[in-house]
């Protein structure tokens, strides 16, 4: 591995760092990305520790003229992932007995997460294997041997009550409605996530059953990505909170704002 990739991979949450190699003369006034040229970056501020109790909503942004994520080979890609996440792939990482993925959703630009560490070194190791995985995997997708995705550094927030833990669920599971897609009755989850893995809608939705919201596409049942479990929740707001105090969801609400 040559230097200058060595040195992406190295920053916390970012594939897609610059290649070319910094030299450090020491703090400079103006030095920096100008803030004004990207308005939707993220600052390096310092993260707040983070609480294992709490559940933690991720949200990786791409680049923009990137082709839209919402593919069935990067579904397959994204589940490939999420399996090598844990013990079943080929290598047990350091943080699979610490760090788990619960959900996801995957957007037209960007992807959501929700996600349990133990501690935040789990929740940075967990989340930037999640990153860097996905921007290596996605340049071989596209022959390429290196290839920028990610417009910053992933966005990190802990979710703090039974109702946060629904308004996260909904907005990740329910995004899409978001970017003009349009449902009509029960039932109808985006295949793009992992809503249909989800146990928690309320039981006239026969999500089993369901259709899904975007155009029908017979190879994806034929030829579909091998199946990703999701890891159980141990944390009480996901796993007891936010049922005991909240019916369960319903696939026709819209997206929570946040």
């Amino acid at each position: 591995m040559g230097t200058r990739f060595a040195a992406q991979l190295e920053l916390q949450g970012i594939a897609d760092a610059s290649l070319e190699k910094a030299t450090w003369g020491g703090r400079r006034a103006g030095a920096g990305r100008p803030a004004k040229k990207n308005p939707g970056y993220v600052r390096h501020h310092r993260r707040a520790r983070h609480a294992k109790s709490r559940p933690v909503h991720i949200t990786m942004r791409a680049l923009r003229g990137l082709p839209s994520f919402r593919e069935q080979l990067i579904l397959q890609m994204m589940m490939k992932i999420l399996r090598n996440q844990t013990e079943l792939g080929k290598v047990k990482r350091k943080y699979t007995d610490v760090f788990r993925v619960l959900h996801f959703s995957i957007q037209d630009n960007h992807v959501h997460v929700m996600v349990e560490a133990d501690d935040s070194r789990a929740l940075r190791s967990g989340v930037s294997g999640l990153v860097i995985a996905f921007a290596r995997q996605l340049a071989k997708l596209f022959g390429r041997k290196k290839l920028k995705v990610w417009a910053e550094r992933f966005h990190s927030r802990e979710v703090g009550s039974p109702q946060d833990v629904v308004n996260t669920l909904n907005y990740i599971f329910q995004n899409y409605k978001k970017h003009g897609a349009v449902t009509f009755g029960h039932g109808i989850v985006d295949r793009f996530s992992s809503a249909k893995q989800f146990d928690g809608w309320e039981a006239k939705s026969k999500v089993d059953g369901a259709l899904y919201g975007v155009p029908l596409d017979w190879t994806f049942y034929l030829h579909g990505p091998e199946p990703w479990a999701p890891a159980s929740p141990t944390t009480w707001l996901v796993s007891t909170g936010w049922k005991k105090y909240h019916p369960p969801l319903d696939t026709r609400a819209k997206p929570a704002s946040h």
